[in-house]
C-alpha cells in the first residue's frame, strides 16, 4: 500500500519513477540486511562490552540506512531520465519517497530480526493513515519512519538479537 501511494501521487504518470525506483531497491535492500547481519555477527565476536557493541551496531544501522536511501535516490533519479514520461522528482515528492523507503528497510529489517508483528502492523498503520486522508502521506510516512527507527535502536542494539 505505501508503495501504491508513492506511485499514484497526484496522477499515476508523477508516480511512475516512485514506483519503478522501490522495486529496483528491494535487490540492494535485501544485500544491506545481509550486510548489516554479518557486520552484528562480527562485533559480536569481537568487541567485549555491551557499549561498545551498541555504539558499532548503531553505526552500522546508519550507514546501512543511508546506503539504501543512496540507492534509492538514484534509482529514481535513474528511473526519470530512463522511463519515458516520467518526471523529474519534485522536491515535495522526494522526501516522501525516502521516507517510505526508510519505513520499507526498517520494516525489512526488523522482520528479518523476528519483529514480524511489530514492523508489520506500523506498516500498516501509515498504509492506513494514507489510505483514509492522502494529504497525511508525509506525516503518516514519516511517523513511520521515526517510530520503526526506534524499535530498530532499541532492539537491534542488543548483543542477543544478532546471535546465530
Amino acid at each position: 500500500m505505501l508503495v501504491l501511494h508513492a506511485g499514484l501521487g497526484d496522477t499515476l504518470a508523477t508516480g511512475t519513477g516512485a514506483v519503478i525506483a522501490l522495486t529496483l531497491s528491494m535487490g540492494p535492500a535485501e544485500w544491506l540486511l545481509h550486510r548489516f547481519r554479518g557486520a552484528g555477527l562480527t562485533r559480536l565476536r569481537t568487541l567485549t562490552t555491551a557499549r561498545e557493541f551498541r555504539r558499532a551496531v548503531t553505526g552500522t544501522l546508519v550507514l546501512c540506512l543511508g546506503g539504501y536511501l543512496t540507492v534509492l535516490l538514484a534509482l529514481a533519479l535513474g528511473a526519470a531520465l530512463l522511463w519515458p514520461g516520467t518526471p523529474w522528482p519534485t522536491p515535495d515528492r522526494l522526501p516522501v519517497l525516502l521516507l517510505i523507503g526508510t519505513v520499507l528497510w526498517l520494516g525489512l529489517l526488523l522482520q528479518a530480526f523476528g519483529a514480524v508483528t511489530t514492523a508489520a502492523a506500523v506498516c500498516l498503520l501509515a498504509a492506513a493513515a494514507q489510505t483514509l486522508e492522502p494529504a497525511a502521506g508525509p506525516l503518516a510516512a514519516g511517523g513511520a519512519a521515526a517510530v520503526l527507527a526506534v524499535l530498530s535502536r532499541v532492539l537491534l542494539v542488543r548483543p542477543t538479537a544478532h546471535r546465530p
